[in-house]
């Protein structure tokens, strides 16, 4: 995969301090886990779930080495409102990547996690869609059918203006303003002559945890990376004791709530001799689950990185790792719900960019999705402290819907 940029900022490794003390037992009160407020239909969760572990693990194969943040919302909410758009084969592809559900079943769920985030006083999490349309030639038109959906179920603001420079300075601009300056902006160049259409998500993440960390607990440790190649690296760290405990056959952690218990922190360390990428490889969907779903009340004395990065790619190759083919193919796919005429149509590329800022305080996050309707050429679009490489995930506790997922594998130089 080739990355546009990956650019970190003051970041740390994670260490699981050794001092596990407690019954271990399962958690008594149900309503203290996330499993006692999954809200959400089962299948649902578990859609949302196999279409995240799966985005997840193509997104590490193709880049095995580096920090990995994607967004796997975001990039659920921008597909899914694109499949809307789609037909036949295209749309069957679509929906088994996108986890399996039918496609009416799949708005009708991410509706409801939009909404619950919506009406959530302590959330901290905020998301929007939007469409920008071509209408340089004043002869491009949505489906109604399209458009009902896309402004019914998905929210989505509705723009068409010519693709011009000014519409790529609104575009960039409706994105810094939905992360609150997060992502300034997911077009850096001009848009291409082909391109008829935009479906985008914005996400922003600003939570402060439920528990604080010791205060004055940020200590500068040396922490090791312990794969080939790393290094020992003086960086800021956090303690903290912790209640909830994660395992399962292969790894262990923590969970640990932001404000309003509504979204969780889990950070998941593989067993020793097991890289984050081993453990995504054998781990399924439905074993993720139930470990998220069901933490045991255990006193874990935690010590984990301040950290921050920024990612940028294309999910292309992901996608049709995942079964998505026909729709990024000129002549094979069948856009032709999108737009009046519009059975030419074509996905030229679903960008996406993310960033993540862990501190003292709690976790500010970011990320945009576009999917880029083309109607031209197609174009050659390629595109993570324990004590070792460890797996991050922040999810809605209602539905268990991975909100933002990654694998901070080295500690990036600071700038």
């Amino acid at each position: 995969m080739n990355h546009r940029s990956i650019i970190a900022s003051v970041l740390a490794s994670l260490l699981l301090c050794g001092s596990l003390t407690g019954c271990g037992a399962d958690m008594q009160n149900p309503a203290d886990t996330p499993a006692g407020q999954l809200i959400s239909d089962p299948d649902d969760s578990a859609a949302q779930m196999s279409f995240s572990l799966n985005l997840l693990r193509e997104t590490v194969r193709n880049a095995p080495d580096a920090n990995v943040l994607i967004s796997p919302y975001s990039a659920m909410q921008a597909l899914a409102m694109t499949a809307n758009g789609a037909d036949g084969n295209t749309r069957t592809e679509m929906e088994q990547a996108l986890g399996g559900l039918p496609l009416k079943s799949l708005n009708k769920a991410l509706k409801a996690v939009h909404r619950s985030m919506k009406e959530s006083k302590n959330c901290g999490f905020k998301t929007a869609n939007a469409v920008w349309v071509n209408n340089t030639d004043n002869n491009l038109k949505l489906q109604h059918s399209f458009q009902k959906i896309a402004e019914s179920d998905y929210n989505a603001k509705i723009t068409c203006e010519p693709f011009d420079e000014s519409a790529r300075r609104s575009i960039n601009d409706w994105c810094s303003e939905q992360t609150d300056g997060m992502i300034p902006e997911i077009l850096s160049e001009p848009i291409s002559p082909g391109t008829v259409m935009y479906l985008l998500n914005a996400s922003a993440l600003d939570a402060v945890w439920e528990d604080r960390f010791l205060e004055g607990s940020e200590k500068t440790f040396v922490a090791h990376y312990l794969r080939a190649g790393s290094r020992a690296q003086t960086v800021p760290m956090l303690e903290s004791v912790e209640q909830l405990y994660l395992s399962d056959e292969k790894s262990e952690g923590i969970l640990k709530y932001y404000e309003g218990k509504k979204l969780a922190f889990a950070a998941i360390r593989p067993d020793e001799g097991m890289t984050p990428q081993d453990y995504l490889e054998q781990v399924t969907a439905e074993q993720i689950f139930q470990m998220l779903n069901s933490p045991k009340q255990i006193q874990v004395n935690t010590t984990i990185p301040q950290f921050a990065l920024e990612y940028d790619t294309s999910l292309v190759p992901e996608l049709q790792a995942m079964g998505m083919q026909r729709i990024f193919k000129p002549g094979q796919a069948d856009l032709s719900g999108l737009t009046e005429g519009g059975n030419t149509l074509f996905v030229g590329d679903v960008k996406q960019k993310t960033q993540i800022t862990l501190d003292a305080k709690g976790t500010r996050a970011a990320s945009v999705t576009a999917v880029e309707v083309d109607s031209g050429e197609e174009e050659d679009v390629r595109s993570i402290f324990f004590n070792k490489p460890f797996i991050y995930i922040i999810l809605n506790t209602e539905t268990m819907t991975p909100l933002f997922a990654g694998i901070l594998n080295e500690i990036p130089e600071t700038s």
